[in-house]
C-alpha cells in the first residue's frame, strides 16, 4: 500500500475547506455518537471535496496495485492507523 503524506493532501485543499474541516472536527469531538453521525451526514458535501485531492496527492494511481486510474474510478478507503 502507498503511503501519502498528509501536507501533499492539505497543499492541494482551500484554505477555507481546511478551515470549514477543521471546525467541524472540533465539533465532532464534543458530539455523542448519535450527534456525530448527524453532522457527519449533514456535512457529507464537505468530505466528498477531499477525494479529489486524495487521489492527486496519490499520483492519479491505486494505492494498492499503483494501476493509473482515472478521477471517477479512483475509490477512497477509509484506512485509519492503529495506536
Amino acid at each position: 500500500m502507498r503511503r501519502v503524506s498528509q501536507a501533499r493532501v492539505h497543499r492541494r485543499l482551500s484554505a477555507a475547506w481546511l478551515a470549514k474541516a477543521r471546525n467541524l472536527a472540533a465539533q465532532l469531538e464534543t458530539l455523542s455518537v448519535l450527534g456525530r453521525a448527524r453532522l457527519i451526514k449533514k456535512n457529507a458535501t464537505l468530505w466528498s471535496e477531499v477525494k479529489g485531492a486524495l487521489w492527486a496527492a496519490g499520483a492519479e494511481k491505486c494505492w494498492y496495485s499503483e494501476v493509473l486510474l482515472s478521477e471517477d474510478e479512483a475509490e477512497v478507503e477509509h484506512f485509519r492507523p492503529k495506536g
